[in-house]
């Protein structure tokens, strides 16, 4: 009985595995994988994230600062949506901290369309005369 219900379970997992594999998720959220970066001494961490309720999507850039508070300006951010396809939909502008700050998030607004969405920032850090820009990982398709 025990070997029936340890193939029985590994046959389940490999089924939600595949399952959750095959399709994006529904009204929620989905986020990038972290990516690592540095400037001026300074080093931070990117990300992205999308948001979705029935009908409409949204995205965040995310820069956290890993060295503690960093000057104003030093750390920009653009949110940025795009359909499963690619196309840009919705961006935010960049906005930069205003003040000393370890993090930012910025938003992209929300896209009122129906459809399947992924978030795609792209930061910008101070490295002492100008800003280096760096691209998140795109987040997992979430559907609208």
């Amino acid at each position: 009985m025990r070997h029936v219900v340890t193939s029985l379970s590994a046959i389940t997992i490999a089924t939600a595995l595949m399952i959750s594999g095959a399709a994006p998720a529904s009204a929620g959220s989905a986020e990038s994988a972290v990516s690592a970066l540095s400037a001026n001494g300074k080093s931070y961490s990117a990300s992205a994230a999308v948001y979705t309720k029935t009908g409409s999507a949204w995205a965040y850039s995310r820069l956290d600062s890993k060295s503690g508070n960093v000057a104003s300006g030093w750390m920009g951010a653009n949110g940025r949506l795009f359909t499963s396809g690619g196309t840009l939909v919705k961006e935010g502008g960049f906005t930069y901290n205003s003040g000393a700050a370890s993090g930012i998030s910025i938003p992209s607004g929300t896209y009122y369309k129906s459809g399947t969405y992924h978030s795609y920032g792209v930061v910008r850090v101070w490295n002492g005369s100008s800003y280096n820009s760096h691209y998140t990982f795109k987040s997992p398709n979430q559907n609208a």
